[in-house]
């Protein structure tokens, strides 16, 4: 697997796993974890895919959660809905 900022920053909005290290990438249970969820011979498949999900879809400044296919298992795109709803039912009251 790859472990770049991009691929630290979905891993931890999709499954909310996060590293307790200062440098994420030296961390040797999310790279284990990384390394999970990787397809059985389609590494350079899956790193090229993750990689433009981050780019295009979940990137640093602004994730696209309405149209992210991922949505329904991601806990950030929950989290982002039931802000989104707290919010508008204090606005509503």
């Amino acid at each position: 697997p790859i472990l770049d900022s991009n691929v630290i920053r979905v891993i931890k909005r999709v499954f909310s796993v996060e590293s307790s290290k200062k440098r994420a990438r030296t961390d040797k249970e999310l790279w284990k974890f990384a390394a999970s969820l990787v397809p059985k011979g389609k590494a350079v498949d899956y790193n090229r895919g993750i990689l433009d999900f981050a780019a295009s879809i979940c990137t640093a400044r602004s994730s696209s959660c309405p149209i992210c296919p991922v949505s329904d298992i991601c806990d950030y795109c929950s989290e982002m809905i039931s802000s989104a709803t707290r919010e508008a039912k204090v606005a509503g009251s």
